[in-house]
């Protein structure tokens, strides 16, 4: 049994040696594939961290491009507001000066009415006293009758002494006792 132990032993030997060999080989393999997955997830991670900073820059500069415009439409909605609130001064002012013109205008068309309601007035009394004054004098009597007729529409235009005229005009007895009473008072 001895022998079959030094045999074993020298095999042993060049197995162990055999052995070592491939499994320096087998580490040296596996320590190179560790090696080589280690430099693939550096390399990967380097490529991942290089579009993280170009996002990272293109949303810094998408952010810096958003506050501009948000700069620039705060100041356009502001000029704007100004624009408005001057617009809306000028409409008051308008509508203010609208208004003083229609006071003005309806001032000067009661003017113009009372005016003319006074030239009315004026030319109704001047026919009246015309028709008056040719009632007195007419010896007609249908003219008379027709010119006391037209006064008693137009009696408002006359003088009180204008009416009491009329009233005589019209009563021609009192008239003519009116004569007679004034021949008595003479002396």
């Amino acid at each position: 049994m001895n022998e079959e132990k030094e045999p074993r032993s020298a095999m042993s030997e060049q197995k162990r040696t055999a052995l070592l060999r491939y499994m320096t080989i087998l580490f040296a393999v596996a320590f190179l594939l560790v090696l080589l997955s280690y430099l693939i997830q550096v390399f990967n991670s380097q490529s991942t961290i290089t579009q993280l900073n170009a996002t990272s820059a293109s949303a810094l500069q998408n952010a810096e491009r958003l506050q501009d415009t948000n700069r620039e439409l705060t100041e356009e909605n502001q000029r704007l507001q100004d624009e408005i609130d001057a617009l809306n001064e000028e409409k008051q002012a308008q509508q203010k000066s609208a208004e003083a013109d229609r006071e003005k205008a309806r001032e000067e068309g009661r003017a113009e009415g009372e005016e003319a309601g006074r030239s009315a007035g004026l030319a109704d009394a001047q026919k009246a006293y015309d028709l008056l004054l040719k009632a007195a004098s007419t010896e007609d009597e249908a003219e008379r009758a027709k010119a006391i007729e037209a006064l008693e529409g137009m009696r408002g235009s006359l003088s009180e002494a204008a009416q009491k005229q009329l009233d005589a005009l019209t009563s021609p007895d009192e008239e003519a006792e009116q004569t007679e009473t004034d021949e008595q008072n003479k002396p």
